[in-house]
């Protein structure tokens, strides 16, 4: 009986620790460059929200050039991680941000 619960605890404890996300100091998911982020593509983050090819994101990882546009009405700052590491790019309101590939 002893060796069930200990298994279902095991169990448990496995289940919660898989679903773990690790943050950095301004609140965004952490990428490790070499497996997810390569030369021809960028990791853009942001709390406001932007959108790319119609669509809005909190995170997205796309091959560059990519054209980031901000919606609202105020500045927002979008984290731009390649590998060469994190930036943080102001966008004006109703504008864009155009991501270059690197050359």
């Amino acid at each position: 009986m002893k060796k069930a619960i200990l298994v279902v605890f095991l169990l448990l404890t496995l289940a919660a620790c898989s679903n773990i996300v690790i943050l950095d100091d301004e609140g965004f998911r952490l990428f490790a460059y070499g497996e997810f982020i390569t030369k021809d593509n960028a990791c853009v983050q942001s709390h406001d929200g932007f959108m790319v090819n119609g669509k809005i994101y909190t995170e997205l990882i796309a091959d560059r050039p990519l054209t980031v546009q901000n919606l609202l009405d105020h500045e927002i700052t979008v984290k731009v991680t390649d590998i060469r590491g994190p930036t943080f790019r102001p966008i004006d309101p109703f504008s864009s941000l155009t991501i270059e590939a690197d050359k």
